[in-house]
């Protein structure tokens, strides 16, 4: 019974360390995502429109840019 105890208490403890953890990571981002310059929604579509690879010969470049753009708009 007294290691049925201490391996529950084992993982509660490790299971609060994880919420630290995960909380400090979720905190991190939040920052780091308030540093970026802000776009709004409405100009990023209109990037994302403007430079598409459709309006630019199918480009190699075009088709990066646009696929970072709209690697921008999935985080939102």
């Amino acid at each position: 019974m007294f290691l049925l105890q201490e391996g529950m208490h084992d993982l509660t403890e490790k299971m609060k360390e994880y919420a630290h953890d995960g909380e400090t990571w979720k905190r991190r981002a939040l920052k780091e995502k308030k540093k970026r310059s802000p776009i709004t929604k409405d100009q990023l579509k209109d990037l994302i429109r403007l430079c598409h690879p459709d309006k630019h010969g199918g480009t190699k470049k075009a088709t990066e840019i646009t696929q970072w753009l709209l690697s921008l708009k999935d985080e939102d």
